[in-house]
């Protein structure tokens, strides 16, 4: 157990903490009361849920099984012990992507006469995964977004400028000031937006900037490599196999957006949370790359690949050094040793 949403939820399923955001994971709570479940154990049935609903929608991936699954576990782990509530929201995002990359998009005129059922599907768990943590709203809109009407990577040409702008340029001259409209349209739906727009005016000054997040040079350096490496390589991967191409542009261009997200707003943790979960995204460039690496490539291409290794850092860091304040074993929490 890891993180620091855990103490939160323990209260929220005792009762300690009122929560009224949302009436099903209320209700999941109440039934697993009552099937005697408790307070610690309750996490058992996130994360069930969560790798469930995530090895389903993996499964279309199965032919790049021996580096998709290992990626998964790297890249969502942490999301799944640290944003607790948003990641069981994820769940069924999932099923959302697995019934939306069932639409075939080439004519938005004729959309919803050919693909009912998956529409259908897609607002059943768009509904599910809103009511669970509605922040989730952001990786539906962009994805859904780009999988419509942009079928294509982004070029390269476009995409690494613009996200060595948002780590090293736009950071040091953007005026936070102007997201506070955006934040007041989130705060009515979420508790945490809603918890940033009343300190907003700390929020977006030098006050509220969270220096925890902030990467040495050395490391920004290594990461820029790394990303860049990914857009690169990529772009030229997906759009040599024409398999699969539109869902693997969209997921990868999601990846660019979140990451161009994150490492503008590194130091604001609502943005940089936004920014995170649709970075994660990476699993799946990275695992085509893997993939589909070729002989043919030249050797400026077989040294960028070399970078993709930054991408183990974040695992590494979080298995070998954890927050020591914030971990701790399952069988450490105070109940008898039955989990019920």
């Amino acid at each position: 157990m890891r993180g620091n949403d855990y103490q939160h939820y323990i209260e929220v399923f005792n009762g300690d903490t009122p929560d009224t955001t949302g009436f099903l994971f209320i209700g999941i709570n109440d039934t697993a009361k009552l099937l005697g479940f408790n307070a610690y154990s309750v996490f058992l049935i996130y994360s069930f849920v969560f790798i469930l609903c995530a090895t389903h929608f993996l499964k279309e991936y199965k032919a790049y099984a021996k580096w998709i699954f290992p990626l998964f576990i790297m890249a969502y782990m942490q999301f799944e012990e640290y944003m607790i509530r948003q990641a069981f929201s994820y769940s069924f995002f999932f099923l959302y992507m697995n019934s939306l990359f069932k639409i075939k998009p080439k004519s938005v005129k004729h959309i919803w006469r050919k693909n009912k059922k998956s529409i259908f599907l897609c607002i059943f768990w768009g509904i599910i995964c809103l009511n669970i943590h509605s922040a989730n709203i952001v990786n539906i809109l962009i994805v859904t977004g780009l999988y419509i009407f942009m079928h294509k990577p982004l070029h390269y040409s476009i995409t690494i400028p613009i996200y060595l702008l948002c780590v090293y340029v736009l950071p040091k001259i953007f005026d936070f000031s102007i997201l506070q409209p955006i934040l007041d349209i989130f705060s009515r739906h979420n508790e945490l937006a809603s918890a940033y727009a009343e300190n907003s005016s700390k929020w977006f000054s030098s006050e509220g900037m969270n220096e925890l997040y902030t990467r040495n040079v050395a490391v920004q350096a290594i990461e820029a490599l790394g990303t860049s490496a990914l857009l690169y390589l990529g772009y030229k991967t997906i759009l040599c196999h024409r398999v699969g191409q539109s869902i693997n542009a969209t997921l990868f261009n999601s990846f660019f957006i979140g990451i161009s997200i994150l490492s503008l707003f590194r130091n604001l943790e609502i943005l940089n949370r936004i920014g995170q979960v649709l970075a994660y995204s990476w699993i799946f460039p990275v695992s085509l790359v893997l993939h589909y690496k070729t002989p043919r490539w030249s050797k400026f291409d077989k040294l960028v690949s070399i970078f993709l290794v930054w991408f183990a850092y974040e695992f590494l860091k979080y298995l070998f050094f954890p927050p020591t304040d914030k971990t701790a074993f399952i069988w450490d929490a105070p109940f008898t040793v039955s989990f019920f």
